[in-house]
């Protein structure tokens, strides 16, 4: 799970990776395919989250170049806010690219009537239909933590899976999907075993960290996460 790409001279927040780690881990990516470097049993999905410029520029040439695909989650918010275009969303589209929903408002889902639920969810999948001019059947949980309620209702707005922050690995049925989060920090050693299934430490951590958005309230646990960037 990847969110934004920048340069080496800005500075990093939790969930940007500089464009010179990501070429080294699509590049690892590439030789996986090849059965090269690192045997890995999993077949590996790549997602973005949120809505970048970067997306459709820089971070779409080094997939193509490493003959890679990946799905991107657009909020509406982030579209409505000129961080990505319709024309953007449209290129990545033309390119093979999975196009998927992340909301409206990315909002913490977690707490929202069913009311405000089903628009979160109805009105971001009409909206990049309109864009695409395909059905979009995929939806990433803003936050990354869903429950029942939620998964019930994107079943009856018509997505096929659901994908949130839980750390782990899918079935190739799985309606709701699992991932592992990309940060500034994440080093190629630990990207390689990433990609080999070696991730019980990060599910741990995560685990934790979903349980204390719940606790605290996302507001407050992002003001406790900047206090302790990079630990969280």
């Amino acid at each position: 799970m990847y969110h934004n790409m920048v340069n080496d001279k800005k500075d990093l927040s939790l969930y940007d990776v500089r464009y010179n780690s990501f070429i080294r881990q699509m590049e690892v990516l590439k030789l996986c395919r090849r059965g090269y470097k690192i045997n890995t049993p999993l077949d590996i999905i790549i997602t973005f989250d949120d809505g970048y410029k970067s997306w459709a520029g820089e971070v779409l040439d080094i997939l193509k170049k490493n003959g890679l695909k990946a799905y991107f989650f657009v909020s509406i918010e982030f579209l409505r806010k000129g961080m990505i275009s319709k024309e953007d969303i449209v290129r990545l589209n033309d390119n093979g690219m999975v196009i998927g929903s992340h909301g409206v408002f990315h909002r913490f889902f977690f707490n929202l009537s069913n009311e405000d639920l089903f628009y979160e969810l109805g009105e971001s999948k009409k909206i990049l239909e309109d864009i695409v001019r395909k059905e979009i059947i995929d939806f990433s949980v803003p936050r990354g933590i869903y429950n029942k309620k939620l998964e019930i209702i994107a079943k009856d707005v018509g997505y096929k899976r659901l994908f949130t922050s839980i750390v782990g690995i899918n079935d190739s049925d799985n309606f709701i999907v699992k991932r592992v989060p990309i940060k500034s920090y994440t080093t190629i050693d630990e990207f390689e075993k990433i990609i080999e299934g070696k991730i019980k430490l990060i599910a741990f951590m995560q685990n934790l960290k979903d349980k204390a958005k719940v606790i605290l309230g996302i507001n407050f646990y992002n003001y406790v996460r900047e206090l302790f960037y990079p630990l969280l």
